[in-house]
């Protein structure tokens, strides 16, 4: 039986695939993201969820309390008049505290159990950015939806897991009456246990063409990272990247310029669109170790860049993760790693389309675009260069200083390293 999996780019593919299956959907859905967004495309997304729940299924949903909370807002009614109870992660967010950092980063749907969704894309319109407004053009992401069973079942198992914490939550604070209360808590106290029995059943290893990768703060801390580090360090031919923020740790660094010194073709695309400047000045930090390695540095300008993927030879690895500490070190997060022929070609074409639409650029501090050598005295290029490392470097050591701060201070233990 082939092995059904499919490339989405975008909300233009992903939303209607999304909804003929909520459709056809005759037992459950379960769906977490981190963005909620009001906008016409992401209503009609509900319409067919809220269409769901009045044939009488299951609708499980779980949003980020810091990231949607402008769409819980305004979409409160919509909800409360069509039978929708999403349940909210870390609702109550404050900057300073440190546990509140911890986002549900993690974008999946799962549908009757055996079809799931796993990738970048929000709730949220291609064409629309919750700051700017109206883009000029669509924005490019990535998603896979995949009828692999035992993958379907790993990522509602997960799923469940979270959903059920979040209800246990909600009903502690809650003001139901004590027999309601003691009702509802058992039953869900059970369906916890279950999905934790379900999961390490279907988690078990095997043999399959696509599985999971997960970063959570617990037993997959670093997950993502080491499926990632391995592909690099094995790879042969070519390492194509795509993403929105692009921070990788030393190692990380160190595997993709071995590759490159040894005759790996890498190429990074990174955001050419900027959201916010100091990603930018970061990402320009690594530019010279990179560049001088023989790696390929392409800022996409067509639209904003919100993909997170690799593509390593015959594998490919997409999901929300970025490469940054934040992804890396707070958020919870959900990747698919696959070796599926289709689903490998499928990538590497949309990412050399989406290179195309690019320039290989050397990235300054300032995101610009180095100064033409040919047009400048070369001592005056020297003496730029040479100001703009220090000025990166006076830069950077109190920000990564106080990176380690709040990362030990989010975790008491001081198990995570950057």
């Amino acid at each position: 039986m082939p092995i059904r999996s499919r490339l989405l780019e975008g909300s233009r593919e992903f939303f209607p695939s999304l909804i003929g299956d909520i459709d056809q959907a005759k037992e459950s859905i379960s769906l977490e993201t981190y963005l909620l967004h009001d906008d016409p495309e992401v209503r009609s997304v509900l319409d067919a969820l809220a269409r769901a729940r009045g044939r009488g299924l299951e609708v499980r949903l779980v949003f980020d309390g810091y990231g949607s909370a402008s769409g819980l807002r305004s979409l409160s009614e919509f909800f409360l008049e069509r039978g929708l109870a999403p349940l909210v992660y870390a609702k109550r967010s404050w900057f300073l505290g440190p546990r509140s950092w911890r986002r549900l980063h993690r974008k999946l749907v799962v549908i009757d159990h055996r079809i799931a969704y796993v990738g970048g894309i929000n709730l949220l319109s291609d064409w629309w950015d919750p700051i700017r407004g109206r883009l000029q053009a669509p924005r490019y992401d990535l998603a896979v939806r995949s009828e692999e069973l035992p993958l379907a079942q790993e990522v509602e198992a997960r799923m469940s897991r979270l959903w059920l914490r979040l209800r246990l939550s909600e009903l502690m604070t809650s003001r139901s009456g004590v027999d309601a209360f003691q009702a509802q808590w058992r039953a869900t106290w059970r369906g916890l246990r279950n999905a934790r029995r379900r999961a390490r059943r279907v988690m078990a290893p095997g043999v399959h063409a696509s599985r999971m990768l997960w970063r959570d703060n617990l037993r997959y801390r670093r997950g993502i990272e080491r499926a990632i580090d391995f592909q690099l360090a094995h790879a042969r031919h070519e390492i194509l990247i795509a993403m929105a923020y692009f921070l990788p740790r030393r190692q990380t660094r160190n595997l993709l310029c071995e590759a490159a010194r040894r005759g790996v073709r890498v190429r990074v695309l990174v955001q050419g669109q900027l959201e916010f400047w100091w990603a930018r000045w970061a990402e320009a930090s690594l530019m010279d170790e990179l560049t001088q390695a023989g790696i390929e540095m392409v800022a996409y300008r067509e639209s904003y860049l919100h993909a997170k993927a690799w593509l390593i030879d015959d594998w490919v690895c997409i999901g929300s993760s970025n490469m940054d500490p934040v992804s890396l070190l707070l958020s919870l997060e959900a990747n698919l790693s696959s070796t599926n022929v289709e689903l490998v070609q499928a990538l590497r074409k949309s990412l050399d389309a989406a290179s195309g639409q690019g320039r290989s650029v050397p990235l300054t501090a300032f995101g610009e675009t180095v100064w033409d050598a040919y047009d400048q005295p070369r001592w005056a290029e020297r003496i730029r260069r040479g100001l703009i490392k220090r000025l990166r470097a006076i830069a950077l050591t109190p920000a990564i200083l106080l990176l380690r701060l709040f990362v030990r201070l989010a975790d008491p233990g001081g198990h995570r390293s950057w």
